[in-house]
């Protein structure tokens, strides 16, 4: 991608038409916690970025979300099944514990985590 000056005398950035300008995982309102636990199910880039833009936390998706939400968010087959097993075993290992401990909670409004702002 370049730069063209606009009539304005400014720089301008161009990208190739029909392109969506990219999210980084990196970006501060990102749940970190849920962008290193999805890297470690070995999801690509484009597939984190779909959970980062629907503002999903780390305890939204192991506590929370059904297969349906994973569905809607457009995800190939393979990696949406991988998710939903994942979150599964989280489901099936903790409630034999019987009780309900999250990694992260979103809820909390002193952690500027980016989730629930």
């Amino acid at each position: 991608y370049g730069s063209q000056r606009s009539a304005a005398g400014s720089d301008v950035a161009t990208s190739p038409v029909g392109l969506l300008p990219q999210i980084s995982v990196t970006d501060s309102s990102a749940d970190q916690g849920l962008v290193d636990w999805l890297q470690g199910l070995g999801l690509d880039q484009g597939s984190i970025e779909r959970f980062v833009m629907e503002e999903y936390c780390h305890d939204d998706v192991l506590n929370y979300v059904t297969r349906e939400d994973l569905r809607r968010l457009g995800l190939r087959g393979g990696v949406e099944l991988r998710v939903w097993r994942a979150v599964t075993q989280y489901r099936k290992d903790h409630r034999s514990k019987g009780s309900h401990t999250s990694p992260h909670n979103c809820n909390n409004t002193e952690q500027s985590d980016g989730c629930g702002d």
